[in-house]
This record gives structure tokens, sequence and C-alpha cells, in this order.
């Protein structure tokens, strides 16, 4: 998942897909209360799966990260500036919580990384901090960090096409570009979304009467694509296997139902579509929770890590029974979402806007210099 850009700067992204990244920021920490392992009242098994089907909105961000980038490289200044955006965006955020993360692993001595050797420690935690797990298969240290392996794999596939683009632009480099990325998608198959906001994003989605009507409707295609995606991956979760060991033929047609419902959905979401997009997405507080989305989605597992700890050590789930869930909730969500407000704020833009001034303001000349030049 991206961090999210000022939505009322010029030339932005739409206020309902701002507003999509806090839903599903939100719709992410939800899933991992529900499967924290607390005691819990049970659930129809309906609501159940649809709960748990809230883990999937990772690759409705995939396709929103897509759409933003489709824009994003319409204005990039060049390539240099581009992937400089990209990763003083990210970042700040994720090295901060990496080293948190570390840090209060080696306090409490409890797991990996405490028990890692020194040198192996040092080693995976830059992996880390650069966010190679994920695309590479090395242990993940943030959970919820595998995402931006992918991102950073995107963003590098953008900046080659800038770089080639600028550098040789008689060449149509967007087909080569477009096979690479879809042999690593067929590969990871959860990356594919990315095409879905290439697609919304560059405005190359064919049009129609049934693409019209559907995106017309985007909260019901957005439940579409979770309930056919959660449908595919039961009883297993194919989509983190390559295309290719695929074996049941049912997969590749969810798996075509889910990208058409991702795709209409954001378009509609984009368009500002239905009561949906236009009035609940761009509401006060959807646009909020975008704003913070990327802190809150990074910062909640290590929020809901401590706090189970503490229940547990205070003996509370025995206490409490089929409420624990519910009272886990109650005290982690409203601290995850004022520790991503505040990573928002001091983190994403402060320190964002501090780094790009010192990479980009111009070399200061001494007097003396001055003084030789003038002379």
């Amino acid at each position: 998942m991206t961090a999210a850009p000022d939505p009322a700067a010029p030339g932005r992204i739409s206020l309902g897909v701002h507003g999509a990244r806090g839903l599903l920021a939100f719709g992410v920490l939800v899933y991992h209360v529900v499967n924290s392992g607390l005691p819990s009242w049970g659930l129809p098994p309906l609501v159940e799966e649809g709960l748990r089907s809230l883990k999937y909105g990772v690759e409705i961000f995939f396709a929103i990260s897509g759409y933003v980038m489709a824009r994003s490289m319409q204005r990039a200044r060049s390539p240099g500036r581009f992937l400089l955006n990209r990763a003083t965006r990210i970042f700040p955020v994720l090295w901060t919580a990496v080293l948190v993360v570390v840090l209060l692993s080696l306090i409490s001595q409890s797991r990996a990384p405490a028990a890692l050797d020194p040198a192996s420690l040092v080693l995976l935690t830059l992996a880390n901090l650069m966010a190679l797990p994920g695309v590479f298969d090395l242990p993940l240290f943030l959970p919820p960090a595998w995402t931006l392996s992918f991102e950073f794999a995107f963003y590098l596939l953008c900046f080659a096409y800038l770089a080639l683009r600028q550098r040789w632009p008689g060449i149509g480099w967007a087909l080569p570009l477009v096979v690479v990325g879809a042999v690593f998608a067929l590969h990871h198959p959860r990356a594919l979304f990315f095409m879905c906001g290439l697609l919304v994003g560059s405005g190359r989605l064919p049009g129609g009467p049934v693409t019209a009507a559907l995106s017309r409707a985007p909260g019901l295609m957005l439940l579409v694509f979770l309930g056919v995606w959660q449908a595919a991956a039961l009883p297993a979760a194919p989509f983190f296997e390559p295309v290719w060991s695929w074996s049941e033929p049912r997969l590749f047609v969810l798996a075509a139902l889910a990208f058409a419902a991702a795709t209409l959905s954001l378009n509609g979401i984009a368009a500002g579509q239905g009561w949906f997009a236009a009035r609940f997405l761009q509401s006060r507080a959807m646009i909020w929770l975008g704003t913070i989305s990327y802190s809150l989605y990074l910062w909640h597992p290590v929020v809901l890590a401590i706090v189970k700890a503490a229940m547990r050590e205070a003996g509370l789930p025995a206490m409490l029974g089929d409420w624990s869930q519910l009272v886990f909730f109650g005290i982690a969500a409203p601290i995850s979402l004022l520790l991503g407000h505040l990573s928002q704020v001091w983190l994403e833009r402060r320190l964002t806007e501090r780094l790009r001034r010192g990479m980009t303001a111009p070399p200061r000349v001494p007097p003396y210099a001055r003084e030789t030049v003038v002379k």
C-alpha cells in the first residue's frame, strides 16, 4: 500500500479513491482483530467469511496504486524525481516501524528478530528496511510490509518506462514493460491488480453500456470482488502461488471475475458514481481515514500485538470470555488510529518534506566563492 497524497492538491486523485484507502485500511485492521485468536461470539458462517475476506482489500490497494501511478507518470518532472517522490513517501514510516519492531523484539527476547544471530539480524534488518521481503523469500519483520515489496517492484517498472521514454522517445516502451509486469504477476498473482488501476488511470478501460452500468455500483462491485476472491481462496490460498501451479480450472474463472469486479469498482469510485463513492467515501471521516491510511496500515499490527500481549498478561481473556475480541478492538482501534494520525503528520508529511527539500535544494555557495565569481 502506498502513502496517501493530499487529496485537495491540484491534479491529485479523486476524493472517492482517497476515501477508499481509508475504508480498506480499516478493513484490514478489522480482519486482524477477527483473526486474533481471542475468544468471541460465534458468528454466522457467511458473516465470518465476509470478515475474513477483508484481508483481500490489499488487492484493491494495489489497484489504487496502479491508478495513482498512471496519473503520476503523466505529470512526473523526471524519472529520478518520480522515484524520489515514491521513496521519500514510503521509507520514513517503513524504516521507523521496522526499527521499532526490532527494538521491541530485542527488549522482549520473545521471538525473531531477537532470535537471530547478530550478523543475520543486521542483514535481515537492512533487507526489511529496503522492503525486500515479499518479492524475495526473506523473513518479514513487519507483517503488512510485504505489500511494499510489490509496490516497489511496480515503481521500478514505472521508473524504467519513464527513463526509457525520455532516452529513446520514438520507441513504444509500454508494451514490453507491460509484458515484464505480466510475467511478474503470473508468478505473484495478487500483483495482477496493479493492472486494474493502470486501465482506469490511463483511460484505457474499454467502454460500453455494460461497463458504464456496472461502474455505477462500485460498492456492489467491491463486495462481488471480495466474495469471489474469498470463494476462490477456499479452502487453500492459491493466490500466493504462481499461476502455472493452479490445478483447478475454476480458479482461472474466479480470478477473471475478481479482476473485472475490482476494475469496475475502482472505475466507479474514481468517477464518483453512486452513493457509496460520491457520499460515503467522500465523507469527512473517510477522507481522514484515507489521509492516515498508509500509517494506519503499517502501525496497527504493532499496536494489536502489544495490546493482545498486555491483555493476556493481565488475564483478561479468561475474565472477559466471549467479550475478549470486542474489548480488544475497543482498546486497539483508537490507539491505532491515533498512532496512524501522529505518524502521518510527523513522518509522512513533515519528515518527507524535509527530506525532499534536502535532496532537491540547490547547493550553497560559500561567501568566498561568491566573491571569487564576482571578481
